[in-house]
């Protein structure tokens, strides 16, 4: 399923950030699909689109649609509507990413990847744990119609000395932060619920859309928390997750929480939580990775793997899982397993990388290429459940009468050939059209 050109960039690797652009196919220097031209100075337009193939969350209908102020309507054409003929191309929901940590203000690079991003259709992104110091910087980037939209949480709920106070304080030593960047920054170090009740206030104003928690190997919790080894490998107080969420719903945030183990699982399903954004195990298939803690009593393997019954709960919950597994823990047995018992369970996942040098295109071609899922799975997965679960407010993921009128014209049914998705000719955001047909480069 991958291009040439992805291949033969993940063979050759040497940077993160020109990994993301060529995985997100804005470099094309052989052959593969050539990537839509983007302006990012799309004026609004009404809008009547004519012979079309749209996607109805089952398969493909030949119909037209208009589009008014920035929503559809299956109203008649309005008199100062602009026709655009689709030529039959099939017209999906646009894409999301539903564990990236690119866009930040500090990296300098919101150009590019925004540019990227939009070229390979993605065009909500969720960005779990951010410096409050930085946001709000980091919000304006994303207020134009025309750019990505980005949901954000602020500092990550975690336990004294708990993942990822190491990431802290490792820019606070290169000179890039200051300490005051760490706890109360970057992160919250609750020790109880004492502590957690006085300084929820902090955390919750510094979240503008969710909050982030941690949890780290927490059928073990006790013991990593006296255990000098396990420092950076462990998280939030497992009993102390309910409260978590109870008091970021009461102030209208959701919850998402970073795991580890099937215990994990279990304990963030129990809590109430609104998303997991990682697979259980998902380290488990990173070739060569080494883990600097403590290895679970039962093996990282067994302990991440988890049964019918969780899957069961999960889907109950409504809860989202993104994958975070990528190409190089997809054949993984652990990764496998967990994947079938949530497709068999009917929970809904989402796509979601976590890594710099892997992108949502990556993770959809992965999991396409585990042979898990169908290609009506993929779509839904990527088109409809993953925006829906970045930005579950809004009336997005679906071609329909009063949403947002965003969405892709492929150059190919995605149903029967899934590499139709990289073939975009067409993208319009909220009555902007701001992707049409890209062109070769003069030789």
């Amino acid at each position: 399923m991958k291009s040439p050109c992805q291949r033969n960039f993940q063979q050759n690797q040497s940077a993160a950030l020109v990994g993301i652009v060529v995985a997100l196919g804005v470099i094309t220097a052989c052959s593969g699909p050539v990537p839509p031209t983007y302006n990012p100075g799309a004026g609004p337009e009404n809008l009547y689109l004519t012979n079309g193939q749209w996607f109805d969350g089952n398969r493909f209908v030949q119909r037209d649609f208009s589009v008014i102020d920035g929503y559809f309507s299956d109203g008649p054409a309005p008199d100062d509507a602009r026709y655009i003929d689709l030529d039959g191309g099939f017209v999906v929901p646009p894409f999301g990413e539903a564990h990236q940590h690119n866009i930040d203000a500090d990296n300098g690079r919101f150009e590019i990847l925004n540019q990227a991003y939009l070229q390979a259709g993605v065009f909500y992104l969720r960005n779990p744990n951010n410096l409050p110091r930085t946001l709000p910087r980091t919000i304006e980037l994303v207020a134009s119609v025309t750019t990505i939209d980005a949901a954000f949480s602020g500092g990550g709920v975690t336990g004294p000395g708990g993942h990822p106070v190491q990431i802290a304080k490792r820019n606070v030593s290169r000179g890039a932060w200051t300490r005051q960047d760490v706890d109360g920054g970057f992160v919250y170090e609750i020790d109880d619920r004492a502590e957690l009740e006085a300084r929820w206030p902090m955390i919750s104003a510094a979240a503008p859309d969710f909050i982030k928690t941690y949890l780290l190997y927490s059928e073990e919790y006790a013991a990593r928390a006296e255990d000098e080894a396990a420092k950076y490998w462990r998280g939030l107080d497992p009993s102390l997750l309910h409260r978590v969420v109870e008091l970021a719903h009461a102030d209208g945030l959701r919850v998402s929480t970073h795991i580890e183990s099937a215990a994990d699982f279990r304990t963030a399903v129990a809590a109430g939580v609104d998303d997991i954004i990682h697979m259980p195990g998902f380290r488990t298939g990173i070739p060569g990775f080494r883990h600097e803690g403590p290895e679970p009593a039962s093996g990282y393997a067994a302990a991440a793997e988890i049964t019918a019954t969780d899957a069961e709960a999960a889907a109950a919950s409504g809860i989202n899982v993104a994958t975070t597994v990528a190409a190089w823990a997809i054949l993984a047995p652990t990764a496998r397993h967990n994947l079938r018992m949530l497709r068999d369970a009917g929970v809904k996942i989402v796509v979601g990388t976590d890594r710099y040098e892997e992108t949502a295109t990556d993770e959809i071609e992965s999991l396409a290429l585990s042979g898990l899922f169908s290609e009506l799975d993929l779509l839904r997965m990527w088109a409809v459940d993953t925006p829906m679960s970045i930005f579950p407010d809004r009336k997005i993921g679906r071609l329909a009468d009063g949403y947002e009128a965003s969405l892709l014209v492929l150059d190919g049914n995605p149903l029967e050939d899934i590499d139709a998705i990289f073939r975009i000719r067409l993208g319009i955001k909220q009555g902007h059209v701001i992707l049409t047909p890209g062109q070769h480069a003069e030789n």
